[in-house]
C-alpha cells in the first residue's frame, strides 16, 4: 500500500507523471515497468514518513471522502511527485537536460510540501485530517532545562566544583 495510491491506477499516474516532464523521446519507455515504479514509491513512502514521524505516527491512516478511503489530500501528490522525479533522475539520467527545471521543480515542489505540512503543525495551525498526533512539549526544549540538576564532580586539584 503506497501513499500514491492503490494498483495499477496509481502506477500509471505516476508514469504519466514521468512523461509529462520527460519531453525528448527516449526510447525508454519499457523500462518504467510495474514492479520499478512500485519501487521507487515504497523510497517516497519511507522519505515522507521518515519526515513526518517527528510529528505523527506513521504510517498515516487512510480517512474516508467521498465513499473511498484515501491518505489527507497533499500526501498522495508529495508521494506521486517525488515518486516521478526520482526515477526521472535515476532512469533518465544520460539524457542531455536529465536534471531540468521541470524535475527540479517537481521535486522541490514535494519536499517544500512535505515540510510546509510539518512546519504548520509546528505553528499549531493545520493538522493532516484524521491523523493522531505524537505529544509535543512546546515549553523548552532538554538542553535548556535538565530534566534533573547538575551533580557535582571533582576537579582536577580533587575538590568539588
Amino acid at each position: 500500500m503506497s501513499y500514491c495510491g492503490e494498483g495499477q491506477k496509481a502506477i500509471d499516474e505516476v508514469i504519466r507523471l514521468c512523461g509529462q516532464t520527460v519531453t525528448i523521446g527516449t526510447g525508454r519507455a519499457d523500462v518504467l515497468d510495474s514492479n520499478t515504479v512500485e519501487k521507487f514509491m515504497a523510497d517516497a513512502d519511507e522519505l515522507i514518513n521518515g519526515k513526518l514521524n517527528q510529528i505523527y505516527y506513521v504510517p498515516l491512516r487512510k480517512v474516508t471522502r467521498g465513499g473511498s478511503p484515501k491518505y489527507p489530500d497533499p500526501i498522495a501528490r508529495i508521494a506521486k511527485y517525488l515518486t516521478a522525479s526520482n526515477l526521472i533522475m535515476t532512469y533518465f539520467k544520460e539524457i542531455a537536460p536529465n536534471e531540468s527545471a521541470a524535475v527540479k521543480t517537481m521535486k522541490e515542489e514535494a519536499l517544500f510540501s512535505l515540510n510546509r505540512v510539518i512546519d504548520d503543525v509546528g505553528s499549531g495551525s493545520e493538522r493532516l485530517e484524521g491523523q493522531k498526533q505524537k505529544a509535543r512539549n512546546r515549553f523548552g526544549r532538554p538542553t535548556i532545562f535538565p530534566s534533573k540538576p547538575p551533580t557535582p564532580i571533582s576537579g582536577p586539584a580533587g575538590g568539588v566544583t
